[in-house]
């Protein structure tokens, strides 16, 4: 009898191990198996140190490299403007809606990046403006006046309550106002100038023009206004444009310039190319509490309780809704992503998928229903990696690789480690996961499948003989064995030795390693152990972990340093498989009842 196993594939749980196909697997960790071959991905990528303590939930890298992390459950959106300079940065989840730029992200001090941020909107200032005539009015008409705060940034707030009418002529007098909120509503604001508008005199319409900044400062506000008519600015544009909700979560970016953020069971939607105004004409109402909301296209995924709803248009003053036919409640706003299109979530049945291509349950031929609430989908951060769905899990400390576009047996993998975050660069086509040292209980950034040498894979075979009595004596394992580094991959393992030295140093020269006995609680710290980073080393030579197991017991296992025959123990049954464990490509396994069937 000889076996061979080759094009290896990944799991699919829902099977039964006795009717998997020849290439699928019971386990499949950390394999990339992109050529067929069982291949570990190349390791993570030490990036960055968080400053700041406690369990990572969320993390957003601004263009500079630096790290903005929360542990709450936070949504992060940049700016609609691609020319800003500023990097504004939008982001719910906190005390309230905020923005941050990366001069504010990074104002110094802590590290705990943000380090600042505005409140997201503008108040409503609080009293009328007061106009008071001055001077000669000789062909007096009238007019009345409002005001708007408005921020460093240029943002506008929403008009005062009107003032008094006069009448004035602006030929031959004045109209001096004051009453003007003094002093303005917290720095947290950022205003910086008081935005004066009135009606022309004469006018037969109630729009508002422009007539003059007035900038903040340490005295109360008044003005001379003098302005002809005919030298009055543009309309007051920001009648409605009213701050969001204080409990506005969710927040997503979308097509030409919105966004939207959801309280309950409504939906906001921002002025297009304005983020700090949310009218509340654009809101719309829905039947189920909204979990969460992703974009693609002109359209948004609602991620209910019940079912889902899509959400279409160009513009929020115009938007269709419709609700998704089949109940498919999203359990986890965390575990979705952007993906083929589209959106992918966590249903009770597994990953579904909402988008261009329609509507359907991705993992229905690898999850049932139970095998998947066995993972504990309620909880863990999710991203994408080249066209692939990468999830945690909190409670099980493991994730998975979903490709839907790799091939039947491949599309599903698992990873042994967890990311408590995640952030997908999709310019560069990047995964970023943020990783807490189980011992130090600090947290790191790691780029996924950018690193020197590979993870360790763990691959199980399917149940290979069943329903009689056999017995597999040999085995051998074609492989890499002896892989050296490229030159382009020793550079960039100096880079990353280079690194971490620097964070190491950093801590020596700050004192405390954590390391002293007798300094903190037992199993706070191993013995020996310490809060430096590991320092990466040039991978050994290539070897590989082999385990024979019958009947469910191992009963065999082995260093393979080479691709000779294996003997293995004579021990019969009915469910023979074998597990590899190594880092570089295993290109075939064979099993066979004697040493020369291998050769068969």
């Amino acid at each position: 009898m000889k076996i061979e196993l080759t094009g290896f594939g990944g799991i699919a749980p829902k099977k039964h191990p006795k009717f998997l196909t020849q290439h699928e697997a019971q386990a499949a960790a950390n394999c990339e198996l992109l050529s067929g071959a069982i291949e570990g991905w190349r390791a993570l990528k030490f990036t960055s140190q968080l400053a700041k303590a406690g369990d990572i939930k969320t993390i957003y890298r601004m263009d500079d490299g630096t790290w903005l992390h929360w542990t709450e459950e936070v949504n992060v959106v940049r700016g609609p403007i691609t020319t800003d300079t500023l990097e504004r940065t939008y982001f719910t989840g906190t005390d309230q809606p905020r923005v941050t730029s990366n001069t504010l992200a990074d104002i110094g001090g802590s590290n705990e990046y943000p380090e600042s941020s505005y409140k997201l909107g503008l108040p409503i200032p609080a009293g009328a403006p007061v106009a008071t005539l001055s001077g000669t009015h000789t062909s007096p008409s009238s007019t009345a006046y409002v005001y708007t705060f408005v921020t460093g940034w240029g943002e506008e707030s929403p008009p005062s309550a009107i003032s008094n009418t006069v009448s004035a002529d602006f030929a031959t007098g004045t109209v001096d106002i004051t009453n003007m909120d003094f002093p303005v509503p917290s720095p947290d604001y950022n205003i910086t100038t008081y935005r004066l508008y009135r009606i022309a005199t004469g006018s037969s319409t109630a729009e508002y023009l422009f007539v003059d900044d007035v900038v903040v400062n340490n005295s109360s506000p008044q003005f001379s206004d003098s302005v002809l008519n005919a030298d009055l600015g543009e309309v007051l544009p920001s009648t409605d444009w009213y701050a969001p909700p204080t409990d506005m979560v969710g927040l997503t970016g979308m097509a030409n310039g919105m966004m939207a953020g959801f309280v309950g069971n409504t939906i906001y939607f921002s002025e297009p190319y304005f983020p700090h105004a949310w009218p509340t004409k654009y809101s719309l109402n829905i039947d189920h509490p909204i979990i969460g909301l992703e974009s693609f296209g002109n359209s948004l995924v609602v991620l209910t309780q019940g079912y889902p709803y899509v959400i279409t248009g160009v513009h929020p003053s115009a938007m269709s809704m419709s609700v998704h036919s089949e109940l498919q409640p999203c359990i986890n706003a965390r575990g979705t992503v952007k993906l083929m299109d589209g959106v992918v979530y966590r249903s009770p049945d597994g990953l579904y998928y909402i988008g261009s291509a329609g509507a359907h349950l991705l993992t229905r031929d690898h999850y049932s229903r139970n095998v998947w609430r066995d993972l504990n989908p309620e909880s863990g951060q999710a991203g994408t990696y080249d066209g692939r769905y990468i999830g945690f899990f909190d409670f099980t400390e493991k994730g998975i690789i979903f490709g839907p576009k790799d091939t039947k047996e491949s599309k599903l993998r698992e990873l042994d480690f967890l990311g408590t975050s995640a952030y997908s660069d999709t310019n560069g086509d990047q995964l970023f996961l943020s990783i807490q040292d189980s011992v130090t209980l600090i947290t790191s950034i790691y780029e996924f499948n950018a690193g020197t040498g590979r993870l360790t894979f763990t691959w199980r075979s399917k149940l290979l003989t069943s329903g009689r009595n056999t017995k597999i004596t040999a085995a051998k394992i074609k492989g890499d064995y002896g892989v050296t580094l490229t030159p382009e991959e020793l550079q960039d393992l100096l880079d990353e030795q280079a690194a971490i030295i620097a964070i190491n140093d950093a801590l020596i020269a700050a004192g405390d390693l954590q390391g002293a006995i007798n300094s903190y609680a037992i199993n706070e710290r191993a013995i020996n152990d310490d809060i430096l980073l590991t320092i990466p080393q040039v991978p050994e030579n290539t070897s590989f972990i082999a385990r024979y197991f019958v009947d469910a017991v191992m009963v065999h296992e082995i260093e393979v340093v080479n691709d000779k025959p294996l003997r293995l123990p004579r021990v019969e049954g009915s469910d023979h498989y074998i597990e590899v464990v190594g880092k570089y490509a295993i290109y075939e396994i064979i099993l066979g009842s004697s040493i020369k069937d291998l050769s068969l």
